[in-house]
């Protein structure tokens, strides 16, 4: 919900040129309706993943291996700042789709940045840092939406109280608003590394303490 929100203008842009027709499409029209297909192509590898990998994960969860793999996700974020951080293209095409897509499905390990490594992703791919983040953010609307729908499909019972949903709802949009924004402002000014800082102290906390 905050990511359709924050981008609400570029969603319904991209999705009205997937729904015109094509006589009616203009180059804009064109070049969002190509941007439309990638991101579905982009859905792919994750959810070929969800579907696979989601129930093998789940059995050998462990939090000391989010600590861990917190750990990797913070190397990870400083070999793009270091890498991927001259980038110039504004806009992505196939191979770009794959890449992050696949970077993209690699975030289903718990502890694994999904806004990272898909930012991180596009940066590789030589694409400027802030079409890599906003690219990276259109994707995890298909993505999401999809694993919540398998989610809802797969699950045996539902007992939360709908009160306490709404709560948590509320407050995982609020911090889903801010941190959006946020990212988007650290990402410009190529200050992904700060992730980085906070992935090493909070993975080696867990670490330490399930020791």
């Amino acid at each position: 919900m905050a990511v359709c929100v924050f981008f609400r203008l570029e969603l319904w842009r991209v999705i009205r040129s997937l729904l015109m027709r094509k006589e009616a499409r203009g180059p804009e029209d064109e070049r969002l309706r190509r941007l439309g297909l990638l991101l579905i192509l982009g859905t792919v590898p994750a959810a070929g993943a969800g579907v696979l990998f989601s129930n093998e994960i789940e059995g050998v969860f462990d939090i000391r291996l989010v600590g861990f793999a917190m750990l990797v996700n913070a190397a990870m974020l400083f070999l793009f700042e270091k890498v991927g951080s001259n980038g110039t293209r504004k806009t992505a095409d196939l191979p770009d789709a794959v890449v992050i897509g696949m970077f993209q499905a690699v975030a289903i390990i718990p502890g694994i940045s999904r806004s990272g490594s898909t930012i991180g992703g596009g940066m590789l791919r030589g694409l400027e840092r802030e079409t890599a983040a906003v690219f990276a953010f259109l994707l995890s609307v298909p993505t999401l939406l999809g694993a919540f729908a398998y989610g809802m499909l797969t699950l045996d019972r539902f007992d939360a109280d709908l009160a306490t949903a709404a709560i948590g709802l509320a407050a995982a949009f609020g911090t889903g608003i801010v941190s959006i924004d946020f990212l988007l402002r650290a990402v410009r000014r190529g200050k992904l590394w700060i992730f980085g800082v906070y992935c090493v102290v909070v993975g080696a906390i867990v670490i330490m303490l399930t020791l």
